[in-house]
């Protein structure tokens, strides 16, 4: 949980399906707080961290809940938990249960947030040159 220059863990984004409009693949959303919210909103009352674009159901996004998962460092590391969201949450290719019990990251997991697949990095050094964006990806040139 460090700042650009620094050491920081966090998602990298591998894979999407068609008509995904985020940000391109390999974009690395670190993890600069001891909870990391993901979900579609920026502005709503859980304050969500990592906003992942959405749109209607039954198209690429549609199935991001407004407030997903969290990310929680717990115990001197990172844990999955489940937030209760109805959309689609797999670890290591096991479907989550929305009220299942943290589980813990390993460097290289992979992690399914509705129709975006992403590879959890812990502890990747990051280029003094790395840039925070306005909506809290950060950008490996």
């Amino acid at each position: 949980m460090q700042s650009p220059g620094g050491i920081a863990s966090g998602l990298i984004l591998i894979a999407v399906t068609d008509g995904w409009i985020g940000p391109g693949l390999g974009t690395f959303y670190p993890f600069l707080r001891q909870t990391v919210r993901v979900g579609r909103f920026r502005m709503n009352a859980a304050g969500v961290d990592i906003v992942l674009r959405a749109s209607p159901p039954g198209r690429v996004g549609g199935d991001i809940g407004a407030y997903h998962v969290d990310f929680r460092f717990l115990r001197k590391r990172w844990m999955l938990c489940a937030t209760g969201s109805s959309g689609a949450l797999a670890h290591n290719g096991e479907t989550v249960d929305p009220l299942s019990v943290p589980r813990p990251m390993s460097d290289g997991d992979i992690v399914q947030i509705g129709s975006v697949r992403f590879r959890f990095e812990e502890n990747i050094a990051l280029p003094l040159e790395a840039r925070i964006h306005s909506h809290g990806f950060l950008f490996l040139p």
